[in-house]
């Protein structure tokens, strides 16, 4: 394979500088190549043009509701009148279906659904909203600059983005040190790992030899089978159910009540899954106004021994057991489960010292 060794010395594209240019010789990939020899130095200057298109940026038409935009004031007290008249007495299913329904339509009013046709960027974890106004800042000036070709206008646009460098520094840095700080043992070598590169194939990553749409079909297939197997390994042994019963029954619970609903809530972690019809952040501000619901509804759930629908679904995803597995094989994968915000909070509540075990 031919190289072509253009010029050797030094050569600026935007502000980078490059030690030497080569390219194949059998590529057009640069043009227009002049060598200024007019610098007292012992390198020249090479101006050059490079064949180079920037790859299309993928756009994906998303539904979603804008909540930082939304009135939270608004919102409590909609949600308040209408949660003033919910059916008491009645069984969790209903107390279920009346949140999501009423939830949702005070959702609709102060907030509504809209399509945007948005960029399909991959942002940073630590990346917040602030740096991203930041750098519209930045480019905004350096526009400026390059349209007016003053000197000001130059010193203005390289302060600004040294700053901007400098708070991306700050925050990333701030961002990882909480992560640590926050982390227990077994995260905290997920996260070496992550910084140090070692888990250098992405454990999010999805078999490429299947085509896309057939993905979902097919770890479907293989999880039922594998939980199907399992099940039939636990039957091989058949077993009196009188021998495996407890020694106690559950006879009586402990009410909920509206400081541990309360408790439960505010130290619960801010994540959602996409099945919450109310986002985590947006529950734990209106936890006054829905405490005397939650109340009703978990204690009518652990009176009945009912779970109610909502909270028997969950978003399976799949994700490699190990970050070096082959990613091809489907038995590579293991089925995660992200749950809504109040199964995990009924779960809570369970694990709880809020129920009361009394001999049988």
């Amino acid at each position: 394979m031919g190289l072509q060794q253009h010029v050797h010395g030094s050569t600026h594209i935007k502000g980078h500088t490059l030690d030497l240019l080569i390219t194949r010789s059998a590529d057009q990939f640069l043009h227009s190549i002049r060598i200024d020899n007019s610098l007292i130095s012992d390198h020249s200057l090479v101006h050059f043009s490079m064949k180079v298109q920037r790859p299309p940026n993928s756009k994906v038409t998303t539904s979603r509701r804008n909540y930082r935009k939304m009135d939270i004031n608004d919102f409590q007290v909609k949600l308040a009148a209408k949660f003033s008249d919910y059916p008491f007495d009645s069984n969790p299913e209903i107390l279920s279906n009346f949140f999501h329904a009423t939830a949702t339509d005070v959702l609709d009013d102060v907030v509504p659904v809209t399509t945007k046709v948005i960029i399909n960027k991959v942002r940073a974890p630590w990346y917040t909203e602030e740096l991203l106004l930041h750098r519209k800042n930045l480019r905004r000036l350096e526009m400026k600059w390059r349209n007016t070709q003053l000197e000001i206008d130059r010193q203005i646009f390289i302060s600004v983005r040294s700053e901007y460098f400098r708070r991306c520094d700050d925050v990333k840095s701030s961002y990882h040190q909480r992560r640590i700080q926050e982390a227990d043992s077994r995260k905290l070598f997920r996260i070496v790992g992550e910084l140090s590169n070692a888990n250098a194939s992405n454990t999010n990553a999805l078999p490429n030899n299947i085509p896309l749409t057939d993905l979902p079909s097919e770890f479907l297939i293989y999880f039922e089978s594998k939980v199907a197997k399992l099940r039939n390994g636990l039957l091989v042994q058949q077993v009196d159910s009188h021998d495996i019963l407890p020694p106690h029954v559950f006879t009586d619970f402990h009410p909920v009540t509206a400081d541990q609903v309360q408790t439960v809530i505010k130290r619960s972690s801010t994540k959602s899954c996409d099945l919450d019809v109310l986002p985590s952040d947006i529950i734990k501000k209106s936890v006054n106004t829905l405490t005397p619901f939650l109340v009703d509804f978990f204690n009518c759930s652990l009176r009945t021994g009912i779970v109610p629908t909502h909270f028997k679904s969950a978003i399976i995803r799949p994700l490699l057991k190990k970050p070096d597995l082959d990613k091809n094989m489907l038995k590579s994968y293991r089925p995660v489960s992200n749950l809504t915000f109040f199964q995990k909070f009924l779960k809570e509540l369970l694990h709880s010292n809020y129920i009361a075990i009394l001999p049988g």
